[in-house]
């Protein structure tokens, strides 16, 4: 999995580990219509660290709910030996 060890994510359900968030895709039934990324900008903290964010716009239903029609996103990633992995995540439905 992409996700760090340690990793947080930040959602609509609040604040959730990478456990957590496993646990919560793994139980709940979702059905994608279609999904894409835009707007992609990529900041270099250093050579190892990375906080990368996009727009991302979908069709689609979770646990019988739709998802938003897009939402703004972030990450921040870092690499550790030669994987790169992401330690933070956060989405906005957005306006």
């Amino acid at each position: 999995m992409w996700l760090s060890a340690d990793s947080v994510n930040v959602g609509d359900q609040g604040v959730g580990t990478k456990k957590e968030m496993t646990e919560m895709m793994a139980s709940m039934p979702c059905e994608v219509k279609s999904f894409s990324l835009s707007d992609w900008k990529i900041t270099m903290l250093n050579p190892s660290t990375a906080i990368i964010t996009y727009k991302g716009t979908q069709d689609g239903t979770c646990g019988g709910t739709a998802l938003p029609a897009a939402v703004w996103a972030s990450s921040v990633w870092v690499q550790r030996g030669s994987k790169w992995q992401a330690a933070f995540h956060q989405e906005t439905p957005a306006k």
